[in-house]
């Protein structure tokens, strides 16, 4: 019965410690994204640069969008999705959704 106890004290241990490091690395990341992102959208031929902004607002993500090649400065995404590393942006009004994958 001692044996029993000591392999269920580690198995709860060891659920307590990955789970104390899944909820340290998601904050990690939540703060390693806050900032401005720039980068390419290219189509075609045609590329420009777009920025997306982002904060924390308690516990979710806002987000805005820039391109002085689209002629947007700072239009909010109605949708901020963070899902570990994968993120997902949506703008309805412009029709656009814009899915990534952060390399922190």
């Amino acid at each position: 019965m001692t044996v029993m106890k000591f392999i269920l004290k580690a198995l709860l241990i060891s659920v307590g410690l990955a789970y104390a490091t899944l909820a340290w690395s998601q904050e990690s990341a939540r703060k390693t994204l806050e900032g401005s992102w720039e980068g390419p959208l290219v189509i075609g031929r045609d590329n420009m640069n777009l920025t997306f902004t982002f904060s924390i607002n308690g516990e979710d993500f806002t987000a805005s969008l820039t391109s002085s090649g689209l002629g947007i400065y700072g239009m909010p995404a109605d949708t901020v999705l963070v899902d570990g590393r994968r993120i997902t942006i949506r703008i309805p009004r412009l029709d656009l959704e814009f899915t990534g994958t952060t390399r922190m």
